[in-house]
């Protein structure tokens, strides 16, 4: 490092005789500008309190090397430069013969460094114990040194529980094979003298609670100062992404087979007709009182319940082609009350919650009927067997109003704007989560297998209308459904 000196006499008024070159470019004086200790002091100090404090050390230190030849004191000062900005020097003075050498350790950048290392370790400290991210490190034998708090948040483990886990108990087995590859990998480019790589990967790792996650991680490997190599490692999560590209992939996988079984009921229920339009034939073409007419009218009503059966899929997958206009739901379902209740058994009750008029839906009533019908006989049949109660109410609904959970088609999201809703509720024997996920599924059943189409063809219909489906229900606790259609714009209802 290069050092500023000057040479000073050991006179009662002590002048300076001699400065190097590094002492001018360091603090911008001349030899002719300093010529006494006092003139340094003057203008290396200008502020009176600093300058005395100096003042007193130099005659202290003077003193004390004066008695004791051989001794170097040494202290730092802030030292004002010509060109008025000021330096952290650390000044030393010690006896040469019959003069006092005196060095000057310019300090400055090195402070300024120390100043920006702390800030940016206490930066750096403040940053992973807050981010939302897990940051760590790691020994090559996958020994944990450091891993910040949010690794509580990521596992729901502390930071000291994290750091005595063994792999095994970190990652599940598929991702502790990446992760021993990559160690192995890095353990190679190391011995051979290459330079280490990062790796990036999505691994899945083990939960507090038995639980997994699935996490972004990014290594970088570090050298230390003594040579050793370190992993510097960021951990993110990214759980609620996998399952978004999972629900995504499954969603593309009942489009396709939705378009798949759309086509096939199509071609289905055209050739249907052909065979409906030739038994008719045929049957006008038997003599009376043939004995083929009853099994060509038994072949009839069979191609009409399969082409119904085709239509109902059409429904389910909402290729619904009808003539929408503003209806009251309120009114259309006050007109189906005596049907249902006709068609239930004496030990159920049917209670009714409508307003007196609206809201107002582009629906077809046909349609709004069929849902009425399907959903009043699923509640009759989950009560199948004991006194019940089931119970019909129509309201409006806000977006932010509709349940989060169970909603139907699963990838249906409420637009901005209002919904009328029509629920219905039963006390009947209710279902099972595993069961709510495929109630919508064509043909299942708890009870027995070929039930039919009915809740599936409730949720074609409202798919067709912009709307979606919510449900609730808990075993042996009864079940609420909720239809949500959009509001005509025509509806003027309070």
């Amino acid at each position: 490092i290069p050092v500023a000196f000057s040479v000073i006499t050991l006179e009662v008024y002590p002048k300076v005789i001699l400065i190097n070159d590094h002492f001018v470019r360091t603090f911008g004086y001349t030899l002719e500008e300093i010529p006494t200790v006092g003139a340094w002091f003057a203008r290396a100090y200008p502020e009176e309190l600093y300058r005395a404090e100096a003042l007193t050390w130099w005659n202290a230190a003077v003193s004390k090397i004066n008695s004791a030849p051989g001794i170097v004191e040494s202290k730092e000062f802030h030292v004002t430069c010509k060109d008025r900005s000021v330096r952290d020097v650390q000044i030393s003075a010690a006896i040469l013969e019959d003069t006092l050498l005196v060095s000057f350790v310019d300090l400055t950048e090195r402070k300024q460094l120390e100043i920006k290392l702390g800030i940016s370790e206490e930066r750096h400290r403040i940053l992973a114990e807050n981010a939302r991210d897990v940051i760590w490190t790691m020994e090559l034998d996958g020994r944990i040194s450091y891993v910040s708090p949010s690794v509580e948040k990521l596992r729901g483990i502390t930071p000291d529980e994290a750091m005595r886990q063994p792999l095994n108990e970190i990652l599940t087995p598929a991702s502790q094979e990446i992760v021993l590859k990559y160690f192995s990998q890095l353990q190679g480019k190391v011995q051979a003298g290459l330079p280490p790589e990062t790796f990036r990967g999505e691994l899945e790792y083990w939960c507090k609670n038995g639980s997994t996650i699935w996490t972004d991680v990014l290594v970088f490997p570090r050298h230390r100062p003594n040579g050793s190599l370190e992993l510097l490692g960021v951990t993110r999560d990214i759980t609620e992404r996998k399952n978004a590209e999972a629900r995504n992939r499954q969603q593309e996988k009942i489009e396709s087979l939705s378009c798949m079984a759309g086509a096939i009921a199509h071609n289905f229920n055209n050739l249907l007709q052909g065979v409906l339009g030739n038994l008719e034939l045929a049957l006008y073409d038997l003599p009376t009182g043939s004995k083929a007419t009853a099994d060509i009218n038994e072949s009839m009503r069979t191609a009409r319940k399969a082409a119904d059966l085709s239509s109902q899929m059409l429904t389910y997958l909402g290729q619904i082609y009808t003539t929408k206009k503003p209806v009251d739901l309120s009114a259309i379902c006050r007109q189906a009350l005596p049907m249902i209740r006709d068609c239930l058994p004496q030990n159920m009750d049917l209670k009714a919650e409508l307003p007196a008029s609206g809201p107002y839906i582009n629906a077809s009533t046909d349609e709004i009927q069929r849902i009425i019908g399907n959903l009043v006989n699923n509640a009759r049949e989950s009560i199948q067997g004991r006194s019940g109660l089931i119970k019909i109410s129509v309201t409006k609904a806000l977006p932010k109003e509709i349940p989060k959970s169970q909603r139907f088609p699963p990838d249906w999201q409420p637009q901005n704007h209002s919904y009328a809703c029509m629920q219905v509720v039963d006390n009947g024997s209710g279902m099972t989560e595993s069961c709510l996920g495929k109630i919508f599924d064509p043909f299942f059943s708890t009870k027995f297998t070929g039930r039919g189409l009915g809740l599936p063809v409730v949720s074609g219909i409202v798919k067709a209308h912009g709307g979606g489906v919510t449900v609730e229900s808990k075993a042996n606790e009864g079940s609420t459904f909720r239809i949500f259609i959009p509001l005509a714009s025509e509806d003027l209802t309070p």
